[in-house]
């Protein structure tokens, strides 16, 4: 920080005036400037300059030396700067049309303030010394700003300014960074106390919100606000009553005394800020309270009886709650509560005998329920009556002692994966044998022959003993699939479309899960008449569909083989592939 020494200045501290509204204040009556958390300030001043001499200056909150921000209600701000070495300084910038301070560049020629507002303004005070007079080609610029929660707390400002004081053209040059913390959230306490005998607008001492209030006893609702802001503080009694009240000065506000009439109220309390960093309507806070008939008027008995051990799974047994004293041919309704509970309407009422009943769920709780019956007439003029407090104990459940072991162990091997296997019986294969040639069956016409002339000798076999083996727990399926090589005895070929076959599967030694089905039939072209049939190109012995095949499942299929019956002699030899494939 680099300043020239001058004559004493005043510190000029600006006052905020606050427009006041119904209710109490509490907190301080006027809203104090908002200290900077994190923030810099620095000045350049050109020669002739008359506020700033032609020097150069920087403060820092960091360094200790003390900034201000004040926004009011957002389309002015002022910012102030008191420095550990007795310097002060004041920035007051003001938007045209009472718009919000936004990012921009504003030409300036009016000072500060302009009740016009037809244009932006500009002053800085120097140690109490404003420039005075016109401003002609002043500037500043609002590079960035941050409102919040309202337009009254800026948690972050980045501005310029250059101010030509009396329209000269030597300037001071001025740059702003502020970095505050997000403005504490207002917490309110409810509460209720008992008035001191010897100041009756003062507590004695609190109540628990959780205890019944004895009619006739006089209470006074108290507010605690933290932080102690400026505020206007209204209290109400059942929303429809409103109470005066006063406040200390500490940020805790009384409400006037009251003597509640028996049954079930609320105290409520409003929250108004007139701190410009705070929201201008805080929610309600809001204080149940359960106030007895004396003496008790109705009465109440609970079957079972207190107490009751809830067990040990499960929600307790419901409690039956029987209500008499209600008075006769009298129009109302009947509530019951647990403390400040409300647990309902009664189940049956009979206005005529004066009675009611209710089925209620206690929790279990270390502690005994208060159980209250109220009878509100329907009369308004009419008071509410209720039942003592009916305590009722639903214990915890008392299982034994129980003792705990704890268990572990450690598994070194990886997850099991499992896997898919093909299985052929050592030495399997398939002979095929003729069917007897002067049968029918055993030379059958050719139905590729349209002429009916040409004939054909027929072989059958079987293929035993193929198993699929399926270990994985995902059992992702599969299929099995056979393709055959054409059959060849020396320099005759045999196509494989003339072999056949009728896949089946076999349950002995299988215990495959779920949906295993075998391949459709295939028929000999020859027999077929369809070019397109045969083993040639392959066909599906048997499959097992996503999520099944776990397990071993064993297939076979009959075999049948059609050859020209021109064919020669001999031992015709074929080679047939079975695949197994899974996603």
């Amino acid at each position: 920080m680099r300043r020239e020494p001058k004559t004493s200045r005043y510190l000029v501290v600006i006052g905020l005036t606050l427009v006041m509204t119904a209710g109490s204040l509490v907190g301080s009556t006027a809203a104090h400037a908002q200290m900077v958390d994190s923030g810099t300030f620095s000045l350049v001043s050109d020669p002739g300059d008359p506020l700033g001499h032609g020097q150069s200056y920087s403060y820092s909150a960091a360094a200790g030396d003390q900034l201000d921000v004040t926004s009011r209600t957002g389309e002015a701000l002022d910012v102030s700067v008191h420095g550990r070495n007795g310097d002060s300084w004041t920035l007051n910038l003001q938007m045209a049309s009472q718009r919000p301070m936004s990012p921009g560049t504003y030409s300036v020629d009016k000072e500060y303030p302009s009740n016009s507002f037809s244009e932006p303004a500009m002053s800085v005070t120097d140690g109490g010394f404003p420039c005075r007079g016109v401003v002609t080609g002043s500037s500043f610029t609002i590079s960035a700003i941050d409102y919040g929660p309202t337009p009254g707390y800026i948690r972050g400002l980045d501005a310029s300014f250059s101010l030509h004081c009396g329209g000269i053209a030597p300037a001071l040059h001025g740059v702003v960074h502020i970095a505050n913390a997000p403005a504490p959230l207002v917490a309110v306490a409810l509460s209720l106390g008992v008035p001191d005998p010897q100041n009756p607008g003062r507590v004695q001492h609190q109540l628990d919100p959780r205890d019944p209030i004895q009619q006739g006893t006089m209470v006074i609702p108290t507010a605690t606000v933290t932080p102690a802001i400026s505020a206007y503080v209204n209290f109400r009694y059942d929303d429809n009553f409103p109470l005066s009240g006063g406040w200390d000065g500490l940020g805790v506000a009384h409400g006037s005394p009251i003597v509640p009439n028996p049954g079930f109220h609320t105290f409520t309390m409003t929250l108004t800020p007139t701190d410009w960093a705070y929201p201008a309507i805080t929610p309600a806070a809001v204080l149940p309270v359960m106030v007895v008939s004396a003496p008790p008027v109705l009465s109440m008995s609970a079957t079972p009886a207190s107490p009751v051990t809830a067990p040990d799974t499960g929600s307790p047994d419901p409690i039956t709650l029987t209500i008499g004293g209600i008075p006769r041919d009298t129009p109302g309704s009947v509530r019951i509560y647990d403390g400040t509970t409300d647990l309902g309407p009664a189940d049956t009422f009979s206005s005529s005998a004066g009675t009611a009943t209710k089925s209620v769920v206690l929790s279990p709780a270390p502690v005994p329920h208060g159980l209250i019956a109220v009878f509100t007439p329907a009369a308004i003029s009419a008071l509410a009556q209720t039942s003592a407090v009916v305590p009722y104990s639903m214990l915890p459940c008392t299982c034994g002692i129980r003792g705990y072991v704890p268990l572990n162990t450690n598994n070194t091997i990886p997850p099991f994966a499992g896997g898919l296997s093909l299985q052929l019986a050592p030495g399997t294969h398939a002979h095929l044998t003729q069917v007897d040639p002067t049968t029918a069956a055993g030379h059958p016409v050719q139905a590729t022959d349209p002429t009916q002339h040409r004939h054909a000798w027929v072989f059958t076999g079987s293929l035993d003993r193929v198993a699929v083996v399926d270990t994985r727990p995902d059992q992702p399926g599969w299929t099995l699939t056979g393709q055959a090589s054409a059959f060849v005895n020396g320099t005759t070929t045999v196509s494989a479309v003339e072999l056949g076959w009728a896949p089946q599967l076999q349950t002995t030694g299988s215990d495959a899960e779920g949906s295993v089905t075998p391949g459709p039939q295939v028929n000999p072209r020859m027999q077929q008449g369809n070019s397109l049939i045969g083993l040639q190109s392959g066909s599906v012995l048997g499959s097992a569909s996503p999520g099944s095949g776990l397990g071993t499942q064993n297939l076979r299929a009959d075999l049948t083989l059609w050859i020209p019956d021109t064919s020669p002699t001999g031992t015709y030899v074929s080679t047939l592939t079975l695949t197994l494939i899974s996603p």
